[in-house]
């Protein structure tokens, strides 16, 4: 595999959104002040059809638009009085209802000129077009489509896709984000285990954390399927801390996850077998949860599983479980 850049980062942090949208603001001012065909191109998707191209404009990430609040990238057109608000995903399980209400509102109280236009525009993995019949089951596009009923101007939805379409002599770290943006971000595989994922996540952490966690899982080539998914450790490509790290977001964010003070019950003398296997790095990692954690705990008789505290299951839920030293099992039905 060639260095990417994208794929480095998202092996240090399950952060990735600011990257995308700093590097995005970063390759649109870069492209405004030189070769403008990225500027020009991504304003024709972004902005209200009627909106004419700036030819000098201000491009800012994490504006201020409230109190608490940050939209992720503007362009102001001081000369024409337009501001083009875009909110970033990379995933689309981290959409929050009434967001993009929010940002509109936010922004033209900030603004304060009632003579200027502004117009919020969602950029994610994919929108109605390139999701195609799979569009109906993403929490983006229907959020995008309740903000655009509501809104009374002229949002627009654009896919990762399409700015990943757009012809810029960025080199190198473009094509990298190019490259990135159809593997990874906007893949086909992520859209159709999105669509078909496991379920028993959703019923226990509520849809917003399971979709993160399915998405997170997709993105390092975990493919879920109805009944959960199996990660073979000789063919794992992620590292032992990116991997447990996605199981982070479950226990941090997981609706229903309770405090406690669990203890592990999984002997010494049953971890050796863990231990001297060419995967004990994986193992040591995921016993590492439970030191993070006080409502984390390994248990088990032979194999083990790693369970978190919750409130409707006094036995707790159970993360992933082993199958040997070699394979994990994830998101079986209880």
């Amino acid at each position: 595999m060639e260095l990417n850049i994208f794929r480095t980062i998202a092996q240090v942090t399950d952060r990735v959104e600011p990257f995308h949208s700093q590097f995005l603001g970063d390759a649109l001012r870069a492209s405004l002040s030189g070769e403008r065909s990225l500027f020009d191109g991504f304003w024709n998707l972004a902005a209200p059809p009627n909106w004419p191209i700036p030819q000098s404009a201000t491009v800012e990430t994490e504006r201020r638009v409230g109190e608490g609040r940050r939209i992720d990238l503007t362009i102001t057109d001081s000369d024409q009085g337009m501001v083009l608000g875009i909110e970033v995903k990379t995933k689309s399980a981290s959409a929050q209802p009434g967001q993009l209400e929010d940002y509109e509102h936010g922004l033209v109280k900030v603004l304060n000129k009632p003579d200027w236009k502004v117009a919020i525009s969602f950029l994610t993995p994919f929108n109605r077009k390139r999701a195609d019949d799979m569009a109906d089951a993403l929490p983006t596009v229907k959020l995008f489509e309740q903000f655009a009923r509501t809104s009374g101007k002229a949002a627009r939805h654009v896919s990762w896709l399409d700015v990943a379409d757009l012809p810029w002599d960025g080199r190198e770290i473009w094509r990298q984000h190019q490259e990135y943006v159809k593997d990874i971000i906007s893949s086909k595989d992520k859209l159709t285990s999105y669509v078909a994922r496991n379920r028993t996540f959703s019923e226990f952490f509520g849809e917003g954390a399971a979709g993160l966690f399915w998405e997170a899982l997709n993105e390092m080539g975990v493919r879920p399927e109805d009944t959960g998914a199996k990660i073979d450790l000789k063919t794992c490509t992620a590292n032992p801390e990116s991997l447990t790290r996605v199981f982070h977001i479950l226990v941090e964010q997981g609706e229903g996850v309770s405090r406690g003070d669990r203890r592990d019950r999984f002997p010494d003398e049953l971890r050796e077998r863990f231990l001297d296997s060419r995967w004990f790095a994986f193992h040591e990692a995921f016993w590492d949860l439970s030191r993070q954690y006080s409502n984390v705990w390994i248990g088990g008789t032979k194999d083990y599983g790693v369970r978190v505290s919750h409130e409707r299951h006094s036995g707790g839920v159970s993360l992933v479980t082993t199958d040997g030293p070699r394979i994990l099992k994830i998101g079986k039905p209880r």
